[in-house]
């Protein structure tokens, strides 16, 4: 069986309490050997060790990240650490104001160069802002853009710095427009990650309920055909790239 590595999800979301188990369960038999984790806000990092307590009885290696969005920006206190940190013009990101947003971002990413670790990256409607601000400061570890949904033309940008990585997500492997597709065909393989941002972005347009881990396999190999390679070769390269940015 091929082995896979879900580069973001957020397992302690409160939609997953009492199937949590058995999502787990699912996700190993389809080959999930490993799962990136998000904790968002502050709240959400008082929870991970309960969180941790539950998931070691399951043989699926966790990878967690502690940050704050940017939609909790103006909630943040001076403690915060490093996660999903970013940039954020969607409907709801547009409520904090962009120059607080940007003020969070700046210290959470000189805090992960000074920790040597690495970042998880949304942005939305940002993608300039954000690459200025990767050019200006040194990047000592990866920087992960999750979810990336860029332009192509930034591809080559963002890929010119030798610590960015682009990590797709099972929704966007499905059904790619034909704007997605060319930004996906730019990608270096040796920089792509696959993940589902779950329990959203549930990529199956004729199922009902949430996004999990299990459905990583299946959207990852209609994105190995849409890139011309086979499926093993997916499997193989976003698994030992992600292991190796998230572990090493």
């Amino acid at each position: 069986m091929l082995r896979w590595v879900d580069a973001h999800c957020h397992l302690q979301d409160g939609r997953f309490t009492g199937i949590l188990d058995k999502v787990l369960e699912r996700s190993f038999a389809a080959g999930i050997v490993a799962i990136g984790t998000c904790s968002c806000n502050q709240n959400e990092w008082a929870k991970y060790p309960e969180l941790a307590s539950q998931l070691e009885s399951h043989e699926i290696q966790i990878l967690p990240a502690f940050g704050i969005h940017p939609w909790y920006a103006a909630d943040a206190t001076s403690s915060y650490l490093v996660g999903e940190i970013g940039l954020c013009k969607s409907k709801r990101g547009v409520i904090v104001p962009m120059q607080l947003q940007e003020q969070c971002f700046r210290d959470q990413l000189q805090l992960a160069v000074d920790l040597k670790r690495t970042a998880i990256i949304h942005c939305v409607g940002a993608y300039g802002k954000l690459l200025a601000i990767l050019n200006e400061i040194p990047l000592t570890r990866p920087v992960v853009l999750h979810s990336f949904a860029g332009a192509a033309e930034l591809v080559p940008a963002f890929a010119k710095l030798s610590n960015v990585y682009f990590s797709v997500t099972a929704k966007q492997c499905m059904n790619p427009t034909t704007k997605t597709l060319k930004m996906l065909q730019l990608i270096p393989i040796d920089r792509l990650l696959v993940e589902t941002d779950a329990p959203d972005q549930q990529p199956f347009d004729t199922r009902e309920g949430l996004n999990e881990s299990s459905f990583l396999p299946v959207a990852a190999g209609k994105l190995a055909d849409q890139l011309g390679l086979s499926i093993d070769e997916i499997a193989t390269q976003t698994r030992q790239t992600a292991l190796s940015i998230f572990i090493n």
